[in-house]
């Protein structure tokens, strides 16, 4: 039966509309027909409707074909458009094809319009039908290589020319190489000199006849390190591609070992004798025991006697009847594997007294070049306190914090812990299962219930539940979850239980929720900012920016930078754009020009002049590595750079002047009273370099009777917080002996009006100081001369 199909037809001639329509039901018995007049039809036509095949004219009164062909393209790709038309160029159709459509038919050739119709409805069945393929291949290859890539064993595919194409993490590990290192190399190069050529043979034999070469099988190999190990094979050839499938087992230290234990059984003997665990080995073809270390004496109150001359099934005889069944399974399965691997089995020991006591035996099998069991190495050990640790760990459950719930195979609960009544206010009847739960019923739950049915472990997904829901007379709880599921086998290897656990995740969720708000806020500061925002998704295409970015730019047209490319961007250097693609935050200042904007046409600007900016570029990461998003803050630095720039002129102007005035400059700081400036002046008069007093105090230079006073009468500027003026002050300098200084101590505060600074001024008032006592020993000579004159006088008039 044929298919009904869906037209639609955008047409504004009702007389072409019905002229297509009549052709189109002599070629389909079934079908729906839309006619769209205008643009608002046949938008509303495509979002309502299931579309099969678009027709179109190409040129209508006030919506064109070619901007539907875009509408279409961009809403439903999938969608065959065909153009009909009464005229179309040559070079237009083959536009209008390169642009997206199908087909176009001219209305003087209407026969074709059936055909083209039929031919883009069989495409886009092909087209489905290989997407759908693909994915299902893409599915089935996620799956092999999910298990290939966790498996626990070490995995390897290898093609017929020996070359490695596959390896998993475990094999990585096992052999030191990466993955990188050993796809695209031979198996070869990793084996041994003496294994290669029998390996070689093998696979030779297995490539003309798979059973003819061994499947499983030992050999020794190169680790990366240089160190020899030895591996068992287990492989299987791929018949569909002769591919090899290989599972490596690492059996270096099983191999050492029995090597070992063999070279030094003596010697051992001596330490196994003083072992809180028993020894032994047993002859396999006497059935007697060729060794048997004495502290089984104390563990099982036997004399040697008494026990070394049991035969197997003597000693079965002490072993507690629900546990023989299992040890003979055990005992059964080692002596019939061929691998050699350890094995341990736990069962109670009837000790002498009576009284029967858990035992731990770890033991391997022995055999000798032919491969047949010769001999049963093992150690026994009492583990009551162990069985006590477990009825402890069974405690720690129910003490457990997390929600803990084991159901049978069915999911009817056995048993859950405090912690699973605590979260959700009851426990299950026992008529209620877990897998029946309608809340459980979601066809993705049911996936996952199946999985873990199978014997999976299963992580389920945040679950929104309430146990009120499904069960009235529980309490009324909504919860958030995350849980857990895994089975708990029988011996076969069948689920036979289930455990959950649950946790509460309910104040995650909400604070989740709280995250959107907080994110619908920033996005309301980001508009109000004043600081230009700028976010660029992973591959540097601008998606965004701030009303204060547009500001700052001068940009009215947010269309002309839709798809600006951060590392387009020439105002950032190579530099910093190698930084940014290496996973680094970059923040830096540079001086922007929009001259250079307008003459690479980046995007029309309403600025002109350069300004400067300082920038920051955060990466955007979610798991730690690889960016998925650049968010830039940039502000206008342009004042304070001037104002820096206004700034250094005038420090330089100060320091040329401090540094050449002939009064001593010194600054000090408020809180150590340690030098930080001191002028050409200071250091001349002291005859102590700058470099040497600066980051110290009065005390490193001068007495400390001089220092106390110098230090007192910083104090005392800074605690008064006045300039203190000292006419007089006398300090000890290097080398021009003791001076007078006139000083001037000034606090410098800081905004909070407390001292910061101590600025000192002083003056070098020796010369005149000496100058001042000359004159007054030469007022003081004048004066006695005068005296003596006038005595001299007076003595001539009394003798006249």
């Amino acid at each position: 039966m044929e298919k009904k199909i869906s037209i639609l037809h955008l047409e504004d001639q009702e007389e072409d509309s019905v002229l297509v329509k009549a052709l189109i039901s002599k070629g389909f018995s079934s079908f729906d027909y839309y006619f769209a007049e205008d643009e608002k039809d046949f938008i509303e036509a495509l979002q309502e409707k299931k579309i099969d095949v678009i027709l179109s004219d190409y040129q209508l009164p006030d919506y064109s074909g070619e901007e539907a062909l875009v509408f279409a393209k961009n809403y439903c790709p999938h969608i065959p458009f065909i153009f009909v038309t009464g005229k179309m160029g040559e070079d237009t159709a083959i536009e209008s094809l390169l642009n997206g459509a199908t087909d176009y038919v001219l209305k003087s050739k209407m026969g074709r319009l059936v055909p083209a119709i039929k031919r883009a409805l069989h495409e886009t069945g092909l087209l489905q039908e290989r997407i759908d393929s693909d994915k299902a291949l893409y599915e089935s290859e996620k799956k092999f290589r999910a298990i290939f890539e966790k498996n626990s064993s070490a995995l390897a595919i290898i093609e017929p020319d020996t070359t490695v194409s596959m390896v998993n993490e475990a094999f990585c590990q096992m052999s030191g190489y990466s993955e990188q290192q050993a796809v695209g190399k031979s198996w070869t190069l990793l084996i041994v000199p003496e294994d290669l050529e029998r390996l070689k043979e093998y696979n030779r034999r297995r490539l003309i006849n798979p059973n003819d070469a061994p499947g499983k099988y030992e050999f020794s190999f190169f680790h990366k390190n240089g160190e020899k190990k030895q591996a068992l094979m287990s492989l299987v050839m791929i018949q569909d591609n002769r591919k090899i499938l290989t599972s490596f087992t690492d059996i270096t230290e099983r191999k050492q070992a029995e090597d070992k234990l063999r070279e030094t059984d003596c010697r051992l003997r001596e330490v196994l004798e003083n072992s809180q665990s028993v020894s032994y080995k047993r002859n396999l073809q006497t059935n007697d025991y060729d060794y048997l270390s004495p502290v089984f004496v104390k563990i099982s109150g036997y004399t040697m006697e008494e026990i070394q001359p049991l035969p197997m099934e003597g000693f079965i005889n002490f072993i507690h009847p629900d546990d023989v069944a299992e040890m003979k399974r055990m005992m059964a399965l080692s002596i019939s594997s061929s691998a050699g691997d350890a094995y341990q089995m736990e069962y109670r020991f009837k000790h002498k007294n009576g009284q029967y006591r858990w035992c731990q035996d770890q033991f391997t099998v022995m055999r000798n070049e032919g491969g047949q069991p010769t001999a049963i190495i093992g150690s026994v050990s009492e583990i009551n306190e162990r069985k006590q640790a477990e009825i402890m760990l069974q405690d720690i459950i129910d003490k457990n914090p997390m929600s803990i719930q084991i159901v049978d195979k069915d999911g009817f609960t056995l048993n859950v812990n405090p912690a699973h009544t605590l979260l959700f206010g009851s426990v299950p009847p026992s008529d209620f299962s877990i897998f029946t739960d309608l809340q459980n019923k979601q066809p993705a739950l049911e996936k996952l219930f199946l999985l873990a049915k199978s014997g999976q472990v299963v992580h389920l997904p945040d679950i929104y539940y309430n146990v009120h829901d499904s069960l009235p007379e529980s309490p009324d709880v909504p919860l958030w979850i995350r849980a857990v599921i895994f089975p708990l086998k029988d011996k076969d290897g069948k689920p036979e239980r289930f455990v959950l656990m649950h946790e509460n995740i309910t104040e995650r969720k909400l604070a989740e929720e709280k995250l959107k708000e907080s994110e619908e806020r920033y996005r309301i500061l980001s508009e109000q900012s004043p600081i230009a925002i700028e976010l660029y998704n992973a591959e540097g295409l601008l998606v965004s920016v701030n009303p204060a970015c547009l500001e700052l730019f001068g940009i009215t047209d947010t269309n002309e930078i839709s798809r600006f490319s951060l590392f387009d961007d020439p105002n950032i250097s190579d530099e910093y754009k190698n930084d940014l693609m290496h996973g680094k935050n970059v923040h830096y200042q540079v001086a922007f020009d929009f001259e250079k904007v307008r003459e690479l046409n980046l995007y029309h600007t309403t600025k002109s002049g350069h300004i400067w900016l300082d920038v920051l570029i955060t990466l955007i990461k979610d798991d730690g590595k690889a960016p998925n998003g650049y968010l830039l803050h940039i502000q206008d630095i342009t004042e304070r750079i001037r104002n820096q720039e206004d700034i250094y002129r005038t420090n330089k102007l100060l320091d040329s002047i401090v540094e050449n005035i002939p009064n001593i400059i010194f600054l000090k700081e408020a809180n150590a009273l340690r030098f930080v400036r001191v002028n050409k002046a200071g250091e001349e008069l002291l005859g102590i370099p700058k470099e040497e007093m600066l980051g110290k105090n009065d005390y490193d230079f001068f007495s400390k009777g001089q220092g106390d006073y110098f230090i007192e009468k910083d104090k005392e500027v800074l605690l008064r917080k006045v300039m203190v003026d000292i006419p007089e002050e006398p300090i000890q300098t290097r080398h021009q002996g003791i001076r007078i200084l006139h000083t001037r101590k000034v606090p410098i505060l800081n905004t909070l009006g407390e001292p910061e600074y101590l600025l000192g001024i002083s003056e070098d008032i020796t010369r005149k100081r000496q100058t001042e006592i000359e004159l007054l020993k030469l007022n003081e000579e004048l004066e006695q001369r005068v005296k003596l004159l006038t005595a001299e006088l007076e003595e001539a008039r009394s003798g006249n």
